[in-house]
């Protein structure tokens, strides 16, 4: 399994603190989503979006993104620091994210795979 991983996110610290947990492939870190035109269409992906980031509309990429990306290549896991986000979480499920998540499930989730990759 060979990802890129985008992580997006304002929150410099938060940058630094999610790619300890990638579990294997190479990593980008930014603040605003890259260009639709430079995403290589040979390649897994996985964009990992703080919808609260203050760098760019997350609602606007998220729903772009999830319009273009095929089953094969892309995958988007939007998260919120905030625990009890309902409002925020729903308003992403309702455009067709399906991985919506909270810091912390986000954490356990790349932790676990990390942990499948080491036991084989």
């Amino acid at each position: 399994m060979n990802i890129l991983w985008h992580i997006i996110t304002d929150d410099i610290m938060e940058q630094i603190e999610l790619t300890g947990y990638i579990p294997e492939g190479q990593y980008t870190c930014s603040i605003n989503p890259p260009d639709i035109r430079s995403i290589d269409e040979d390649k897994q992906i996985c964009f990992i979006v703080n919808v609260h980031a203050s760098s760019f509309d997350a609602m606007s990429f998220l729903s772009l993104y999830n319009n273009i990306k095929t089953e094969s290549n892309i995958e988007i896991i939007a998260y919120t620091s905030e625990m009890h986000d309902l409002q925020t979480i729903h308003a992403v499920k309702s455009i067709g994210i399906q991985h919506m998540c909270t810091k912390a499930q986000l954490v356990t989730f790349l932790q676990s795979i990390g942990a499948n990759i080491a036991a084989r």
